[in-house]
C-alpha cells in the first residue's frame, strides 16, 4: 500500500513588526475621526466579497436575450466602509499604509489548506471523441485534453479562475506518460504520481472503468483539508473557491454505534463528503430532489486522510460489498450511505449538474457535468448543442492561452 503524499506548506506567521505597524495606523485614523462611516460611493452602498461575486450571462435559445445571474454560494460579504467626509491626505497615506502592511504581511499558521484535484489515469481508449485531435499521441488521449480544460478553467480563465491561489493538484497513475505529467507541470498544476489499484477478482470491472479504484488515492492527499474533487469532463461557468464554505462541507465524527464491524479497517476520527446525487435521465428535475441517496462521485468534497482510505480499502477487499456497476461511485456510496455511520451530505444544489441541460446553466449551475467532445452529448432538444460549443471554445481557449505563455 502506498505511503500518503505529505508535503504540508511551510506556516508562515504574522511578524510582530507587522502587528506594531498595523496597530499604530489603526491609532492614527481613530485620531482623525474616520469613524463616521456611512457605506457610500458616489450615493450607492459599497460591497466588496472576499471571494468576489461572480456574475454568469446566459443566453436564450436563441440568442436573442440574456440575462445576468450572481449568486456565490457560501460566500461572506465583506462592507467596505468609506468616509462621509473627505478625509485629509494624511488620512488617506495612513488608509494606503493599512493596507500595504496587510497584504504584505505573512498567513496566519491556521490558513485553510484547500484545493481542487482530479484524477487522471493511463489512456484506456474509450470515448476518444468524434474528431481526431491531431498527430500529437498525446492529445489524441481526450481526458488527458480535457484535464488540462479544466485546470485552465480553475488556474487562467478570468471568468472562472481561483482568487484565493487554491492549488490544482491532478493525482496521476504511475503508467500516465512522462511527456503528460510534465505538460500538465507546465500548465501549473501540480502532479502527483500514485501506485495504481488493482481491481480485486470479484470486481469485474468493464473496460472503462478499469483502473478506476486507483481515484481513490485522492483521499491520500493529506496535507490539504479539504478537497474538491471535480471528473475532467467538466465545463465551469463561475469560480468554485466558495465552495468550501457550503454547510454542507462540515466535518463531522462517525457515528460507531452504528458500524455494522464488516470491514477490517476501524472507521476514521473524523469525515467529510459532500456532493450532490446522481441524475439518471437525460431530462430531470433541477433543483435536483434532495431525497435521493446515490451521489456523484464525479463532483465531491471530501476531508482526505490515510485512515478514510484504508477504510474504503478494506471495503474493495471484501467481495460483494457493494454492486460493481459504477466502481468507485458505489463503493463511496456504500461507505456513506445514509443509514450508515458516515452519511454523505448535500452541497447547495447550483454547485454542480450532472448530464446538465441549458436549463441549469441559466439557473446558475457552477459545473456542468458531460463529455462534450461526444456529438451525442451535444443533442439540440435541451441545449446541450450550446453548452457543448462552450467547452469546445473553452478547449480552443485553452491552447491559445498555453501557446501564447508557454509553449
Amino acid at each position: 500500500m502506498l505511503s500518503p503524499t505529505s508535503q504540508r506548506p511551510s506556516q508562515r506567521t504574522l511578524t510582530t513588526s507587522a502587528v506594531v505597524v498595523v496597530t499604530i495606523i489603526i491609532i492614527l485614523l481613530t485620531l482623525y475621526n474616520l469613524g463616521d462611516t456611512r457605506v457610500v460611493s458616489g450615493g450607492s452602498p459599497v460591497q466588496l466579497s472576499g471571494d468576489e461575486k461572480d456574475t454568469a450571462r446566459i443566453s436564450t435559445f436563441d440568442a436573442a436575450k440574456s440575462t445576468t445571474l450572481s449568486n456565490t454560494p457560501g460566500t461572506k460579504q465583506d462592507v467596505v466602509k468609506i468616509p462621509t467626509g473627505s478625509p485629509s491626505l494624511s488620512a488617506k497615506a495612513a488608509t494606503s499604509a493599512i493596507h500595504l502592511a496587510i497584504s504584505s504581511a505573512p498567513a496566519a499558521p491556521n490558513e485553510p489548506r484547500r484545493a481542487f484535484v482530479t484524477f487522471l489515469e493511463a489512456d484506456t481508449g474509450t470515448n476518444h471523441g468524434d474528431e481526431a485531435q491531431g498527430t500529437d499521441p498525446d492529445n489524441e488521449d481526450i481526458y488527458f485534453v480535457a484535464t488540462r480544460v479544466l485546470g485552465y478553467q480553475l488556474m487562467h480563465q478570468p471568468e472562472t479562475r481561483t482568487n484565493t491561489s487554491i492549488p490544482y493538484v491532478v493525482v496521476v497513475s504511475n503508467d500516465v506518460s512522462q511527456s503528460k505529467r510534465a505538460r500538465l507541470e507546465k500548465d501549473g498544476a501540480k502532479v502527483v504520481v500514485v501506485d495504481s489499484i488493482s481491481d480485486p477478482e470479484w470486481l469485474n470491472t468493464k473496460q472503462q472503468y478499469q483502473g478506476v479504484m486507483t481515484k481513490l488515492r485522492v483521499f491520500q492527499q493529506t496535507e490539504y483539508e479539504k478537497m474538491l474533487y471535480m471528473d475532467a469532463d467538466m465545463l465551469v461557468t463561475r469560480r468554485m473557491d466558495a465552495i468550501f464554505e457550503d454547510t454542507g462541507t462540515k466535518i463531522q465524527h462517525p457515528k460507531k454505534d452504528m458500524d455494522t464491524k464488516k470491514e477490517t479497517a476501524p472507521l476514521p476520527s473524523s469525515f467529510m463528503l459532500a456532493g450532490q446525487a446522481q441524475q439518471l435521465d437525460r431530462v430531470h428535475k433541477y433543483p435536483p430532489d434532495p431525497s435521493l441517496e446515490w451521489m456523484c462521485s464525479g463532483f465531491m468534497v471530501f476531508k482526505p486522510s490515510q485512515e478514510i482510505f484504508e477504510y474504503y480499502a478494506s471495503i474493495l477487499e471484501r467481495e460483494n460489498s457493494f454492486d460493481p456497476m459504477f466502481p468507485d461511485q458505489n463503493l463511496l456510496n456504500y461507505a456513506h450511505r445514509w443509514d450508515g455511520p458516515m452519511p454523505w451530505t448535500n452541497v447547495y444544489y447550483k454547485w454542480t449538474s450532472t448530464y446538465p441541460t441549458i436549463k441549469e446553466y441559466a439557473m446558475g449551475a457552477a459545473a456542468l457535468h458531460e463529455k462534450y467532445w461526444l456529438d451525442i452529448n451535444r443533442m439540440e432538444d435541451e441545449g446541450q448543442d450550446i453548452l457543448g460549443d462552450m467547452w469546445l471554445e473553452v478547449k480552443r481557449d485553452m491552447e491559445a492561452f498555453y501557446r501564447d505563455n508557454n509553449g
